[in-house]
């Protein structure tokens, strides 16, 4: 079942994560664990991260990262629109950069070029 973008981020801030094929929903218990070790640092910036996306545990933030990492996501659209966005952004700029350029150059070879002297 795909999802709407206003359900998926409803879903996160309700702490429910999308259905995904395959994984279990926050009504079935999980047995399995997966254990990684993390600075101080890191430790409370991730605990802010949850409060910032709206997730209640490290647990469940760690969860959707992986998700979205190995691309079990079924909504990836806004993301692949905002790759876009950039993709054609960077083109844009790239040929003004290229076009600055060339004027930069035009006007170098402009002043190598000695002006014509009145003789008197």
């Amino acid at each position: 079942m795909k999802q709407s973008p206003e359900q998926h981020n409803a879903d996160l801030l309700t702490g429910c994560p999308p259905e995904r094929p395959g994984t279990p929903n926050m009504n079935t218990s999980r047995s399995k664990m997966v254990s990684f070790r993390l600075s101080p640092e890191e430790y409370q910036y991730y605990r802010h991260a949850c409060a910032s996306v709206g997730v209640r545990s490290l647990s469940e933030l760690a969860r959707e990262a992986i998700h979205q990492l190995v691309g079990m996501r079924q909504d990836n659209a806004p993301l692949d629109n905002q790759v876009i966005y950039l993709r054609d952004r960077l083109r844009f700029l790239s040929r003004e950069v290229e076009g600055l350029a060339g004027r930069l150059d035009d006007k170098h070879d402009d002043a190598l070029v000695p002006a014509p002297r009145d003789v008197v």
